[in-house]
């Protein structure tokens, strides 16, 4: 589903906010919300998930939500 009010360029794709895992990718005009494979995170240069060397600042976007971040991230 296409987030509303929000118009891209079919093929973009950028990792939303902080998260590692979670990226917005371009299809028919519309940003559509995908998760990278566990294990992987969102390379906002290559534009791909990927192994990233060294520590990262970004949580998993299991930690999206409603969720108790020290019970669950």
């Amino acid at each position: 589903m296409g987030i509303l009010g929000f118009t891209c360029r079919d093929g973009e794709k950028s990792r939303i906010e902080n998260y590692c895992d979670a990226y917005w990718e371009c299809r028919d005009g519309r940003p559509h919300i995908r998760r990278c494979d566990p294990g992987l995170q969102f390379h906002q240069r290559l534009k791909q998930c990927s192994h990233l060397k060294g520590p990262s600042q970004c949580v998993p976007y299991e930690c999206l939500g409603e969720r108790n971040l020290a019970e669950y991230c």
